[in-house]
């Protein structure tokens, strides 16, 4: 059996990190969480880690924002893709996906429909 695909969460707010997380998890995914934007970009670079299918982001957290962390992944020339959350109404999905992301969500949502969502773009990336 195929091991499953590891999605990174990053969001500060505990209650959507564990209810995205256990949504997630449901649908067959393994799943790590990081509270802010610096520890996500401390596992994306550490090479023991074991590389992310894809980065599921805040976009608005204290410090750096899910923008910045995209931008130094890649700065750092790692091609994990990304998918956004947002309760910010100011960030449109069309600046978020300018911006990289392959996917984008408003805050709030049904865990239901987030998950479809990250399914939709993880399985048009394994098609691609």
């Amino acid at each position: 059996m195929d091991r499953p695909l590891s999605l990174l969460i990053v969001d500060d707010d505990p209650v959507i990190s564990t209810l995205v997380s256990q949504s997630l998890i449901k649908a067959g995914y393994q799943v790590e969480r990081a509270d802010s934007a610096a520890s996500a970009l401390q596992r994306l670079s550490n090479p023991s880690q074991p590389g992310f299918a894809m980065v599921i982001s805040d976009v608005n957290m204290p410090g750096d924002s899910g923008i910045k962390l995209l931008q130094d992944t890649r700065a750092l020339g790692l091609e994990v893709p990304f998918f956004f959350m947002s309760g910010d109404a100011i960030f449109s999905e069309h600046e978020q996906i300018r911006a990289g992301a392959l996917g984008f969500m408003h805050k709030p949502f049904s865990p239901e429909r987030l998950v479809l969502k990250i399914i939709l773009t993880i399985n048009s990336l394994i098609a691609a």
